[in-house]
C-alpha cells in the first residue's frame, strides 16, 4: 500500500465531503426550513457519502497498478468518512451555538407540539423533554453527530470495499508496471 497516496486520497475526499455537508446545512439554514423538514432531508447527506468514498476507493485503485485489498478500501473509505465527520461536527458546534443559538430551543419547542399533539402525557413529555435537552446540547449533538457518522460510514465502507475490491494475483511481483 502506498501510504502517502493513501492519506492523500482520503485526506482530499474527506475535506471535500465535509465541505458538501457544511454547504448542505448552510443551505437549510438560509432556507430557514425548520427542524422537522431538516430532518425529512438528512437522507440526502447519504448520496455524497457514497459519492466521495467510491471515488476515493476507484482513484486509489487507478493508481494502484488496478488493485485494491479489502482492507485497504475499506480503511480508506473510513477515512473519508472520518475527515468529513469532524468537518461537520465542527460546523454543527459553529451552528449551534453561534449562527442559531436558539436551535435547541427550537428543537424543544418542536418536539413539545408533536407530542401534545399525540396526546402524550405530561410526566411522558417531562420525561423527553429532559432527554432532548442532553441530546441537544453542543457535547451531545458532537457525540451523538460523531457517532452516526461514522457508524453509516462504517456500513457504507464495508459494502462499498466488498464491492470494489480487487486483489493482487501476484503480491510479490513487482513488474507489473503495464509494460
Amino acid at each position: 500500500m502506498d501510504k502517502t497516496l493513501f492519506k492523500k486520497t482520503g485526506n482530499q475526499n474527506g475535506m471535500l465531503l465535509g465541505i458538501v455537508g457544511v454547504v448542505i446545512s448552510l443551505i437549510f439554514w438560509i432556507l430557514d426550513l425548520d427542524y422537522e423538514t431538516q430532518q425529512n432531508f438528512q437522507w440526502l447527506g447519504i448520496i455524497p457519502t457514497i459519492i466521495f468514498m467510491v471515488v476515493a476507493i476507484r482513484y486509489y485503485k487507478a493508481n494502484s497498478k488496478g488493485f485494491i485489498a479489502f482492507g485497504d478500501a475499506f480503511k480508506l473509505g473510513l477515512r473519508v468518512v472520518a475527515i468529513a465527520a469532524i468537518f461537520n461536527t465542527a460546523f454543527m458546534l459553529l451552528y449551534t451555538t453561534v449562527l442559531h443559538p436558539n436551535y435547541q430551543d427550537d428543537i424543544i419547542e418542536a418536539s413539545l407540539e408533536k407530542m401534545e399533539e399525540q396526546g402524550v402525557p405530561d410526566e411522558g413529555i417531562d420525561m423527553a423533554i429532559s432527554i432532548t435537552e442532553k441530546m441537544t446540547s453542543p457535547f451531545g449533538m458532537v457525540a451523538i453527530g460523531l457517532f452516526s457518522f461514522i457508524f453509516m460510514g462504517l456500513i457504507f465502507s464495508l459494502i462499498i470495499s466488498a464491492i470494489m475490491k480487487k486483489n493482487n494475483p501476484y503480491p510479490l511481483d513487482e513488474t507489473l508496471d503495464g509494460e
